[in-house]
């Protein structure tokens, strides 16, 4: 799975800026930047066990009950990291827990840094916007789900970003990394290009994620 959906700050300029470059991803359809819109109907907003692995590609995970590594992420990062979990993910037909040591087996890393071209995304920075956050799939399985996701945020936009914002994005992020796609709701974390996002997924991304682990 890859791509991303970024929060934009409220300057025009910069708003702009930023969803012309998402533009550029949209067609793609996929992690956290700039992407691809979801479609209405509920059932196209699940990839599914597609194959799909590198910067462009959105895959369901592997397992109903991940691994998650943190490496070495900031406290803040850390904290929505584990808002979204508890407070979305692990309300699901998902159960997340920690890993002690990250291994083919580990099912979801996370990464913070100050990105500025990972996966020759632009990455945010505060006069142009960007990037934000990134979800790949690294390795599939032969069932075509993926294997293994990594996660990556960036510390720039994290340093100014509100809670709302921060619990928002990773919420955004891990559902890319269980299949959930883009969407136009506002009422769902998993819109893209939103100044306050939505905190949490709606009932039909629940209902895709429960019928698919």
């Amino acid at each position: 799975m890859t791509n991303s959906s970024p929060l934009f700050r409220p300057h025009r300029q910069v708003r702009r800026r930023a969803l012309a470059g998402l533009a550029v991803i949209a067609a793609i359809a996929a992690a956290l930047v700039v992407f691809a819109p979801a479609a209405t109907p509920a059932e196209a907003v699940f990839s599914g066990s597609n194959g799909k692995t590198g910067c462009t590609a959105v895959n369901m995970a592997h397992s109903r009950y991940p691994k998650f590594i943190y490496n070495d992420l900031t406290s803040r990062v850390a904290a929505h990291a584990d808002y979204a979990r508890s407070n979305v993910v692990d309300q699901t037909h998902i159960t997340t827990s920690d890993d002690t040591s990250q291994d083919a087996n580990t099912d979801v890393v996370l990464y913070d840094a100050a990105y500025t071209t990972t996966c020759g995304f632009d990455w945010y920075n505060e006069l142009d916007g960007g990037t934000l956050a990134l979800t790949t799939c690294d390795t599939v399985y032969s069932s075509g789900d993926c294997r293994q996701h990594t996660v990556r945020i960036s510390t720039t936009y994290f340093s100014g970003a509100t809670t709302g914002q921060g619990r928002g994005l990773l919420c955004h992020e891990l559902g890319h990394a269980f299949g959930l796609m883009h969407t136009s709701s506002s009422s769902s974390c998993m819109k893209y290009g939103v100044t306050s996002p939505a905190q949490d997924w709606e009932p039909a991304e629940k209902s895709q994620i429960n019928a698919n682990y």
